[in-house]
């Protein structure tokens, strides 16, 4: 019974993950032309993925529980992770841009300009965003954990949301740029939708 409440916990996690995804792709819509502005967009679009995220965990939680939230509880929960998912994704790109060393993406493309090789392109392009992608999605994993945890009004929960999210954070990270790498995509969604899938379904697990 335990094992099948674990499963689906971590099922809705990662549904949650792929309906996040869809809508944040609303943030398509805007542009930005300063580090700032990047990152309130990526502020929207990660309160898009960790808020579809934190409902569909509350929801199966609360049903498994056999409790129903009251009217007070929903709407504080959803401002605190709606605005935790915001702060994440802000934070999270503020971290990748101050980590992120532009001569290596120079080096990347002026090797390129030479041999052409559009595999050693994605591959060098790739070691470049590594650690400034993994500090960044780790941070979002971690803090959107607390907005989650916040969610379920539950500090044991919410310790295990922040391990679940730091935790994913750290594989969608190491995983974003391996696989344009080898899968010959230009295209970043493949990635984020992985990513996002593994922070869902690891903080539900956990949950």
């Amino acid at each position: 019974m335990k094992n099948r409440r674990v499963l689906i916990t971590a099922g809705a996690g990662a549904g949650g993950g792929v309906a996040g995804f869809v809508l944040s792709r609303v943030t398509e819509a805007f542009s930005a032309s300063s580090d700032s502005g990047l990152a309130v967009i990526q502020g929207i679009w990660f309160a898009s993925v960790i808020g579809a995220i934190g409902a569909a965990i509350a929801y199966v939680s609360f049903t498994n529980d056999g409790r129903r939230p009251s009217s007070k509880m929903i709407v504080i929960g959803s401002s605190i992770l709606l605005a935790a998912g915001f702060v994440s994704g802000v934070v999270a790109q503020l971290a990748f841009t101050s980590i992120l060393d532009e001569s290596s993406l120079n080096g990347c493309f002026a090797d390129y300009q030479r041999s052409e090789a559009d595999g050693a392109l994605n591959w060098c392009v790739g070691s470049a965003f590594r650690i400034p992608r993994l500090a960044g999605w780790t941070v979002a994993g971690a803090l959107g954990g607390v907005g989650i945890g916040a969610f379920l009004g539950s500090a044991r929960r919410g310790i295990n949301a922040v391990a679940g999210g730091f935790v994913a954070g750290i594989a969608g990270g190491l995983l974003f740029d391996v696989v344009p790498a080898v899968s010959g995509l230009s295209v970043l969604w493949p990635s984020q939708l992985i990513a996002v899938v593994l922070i869902g379904a690891l903080i539900g697990f956990l949950v």
